[in-house]
Order: C-alpha cells, then structure tokens, then sequence
C-alpha cells in the first residue's frame, strides 16, 4: 500500500510540476509574442522606429525569460528565434514585418508546445 501512495504521490506531483511548466511558459512567451506582433503591424505602417524599438523590447523579454525557457523547451526552435532575432536590426519595413511576424509564430509555437492539450495527454 505505501509503493501505491508513493506512486500516485509522485503522479500528482509530476502533474503538478506540468500544469506550472505549462502556465509558466504562457505567461512568459505571451509578452514577447505580443510586442514583436505589434511591431509587425508598426512596420507594416512605416513606422520604422516604433517597429524596431518594440522587437528590441521583445527581444529583452525574450533574454530575460531565456534561461528558464531553455531549462524545459526543446532548443532547436529557441536556436532558430535566438538566430532571428540577431537579425532585426539589418532589416526595415516589409522585411522587418515578416522577421517579427516570424518570431512571434514561433514563440508562440514555444509557448503552445507546453499548453495542456487533450492530444498532449495520449
């Protein structure tokens, strides 16, 4: 009987700790998800400099929760949004959109990969 509480002791907490992880990476992406959107949009609208300093405030949120992100999220996708982002400043305009519109997918993507889904589950 005590293995039995063990495990589903052990369960519940693995449970828990998911549910955290899940939560945690929500709140964390959603921020930077947002900005590097609106950035999109002020590019889109020519306003070069409005674009750059949201995406460059993106990518201090992204900096700052980067060591956290990494310690459970696959790095192939981080790598390739670390590689991304490097590249905002060389662009402007039509180009800058796309970049940021890019990013924000794929942090979202991040951020998607840890949500409690029912297919997640199987």
């Amino acid at each position: 009987m005590g293995r039995f509480l063990l495990g589903v002791g052990l369960m519940l907490a693995l449970l828990a700790a998911g549910l955290y992880v899940g939560h945690t990476a929500e709140d964390m992406h959603t921020p930077v998800s947002a900005l590097l959107t609106e950035a999109a949009d002020a590019a889109e609208a020519g306003l070069a400099d409005t674009a750059l300093a949201k995406a460059v405030s993106a990518r201090a949120k992204w900096n700052s929760s980067w060591h956290a992100a990494a310690a459970f999220s696959d790095h192939a996708p981080m790598d390739e949004i670390d590689g991304l982002f490097a590249q905002l400043e060389n662009k402007c305009g039509t180009e800058l959109a796309a970049l940021c519109r890019r990013i924000s997918s794929l942090v979202s993507a991040v951020a998607e990969a840890h949500k409690l889904n029912w297919w997640n589950l199987l």
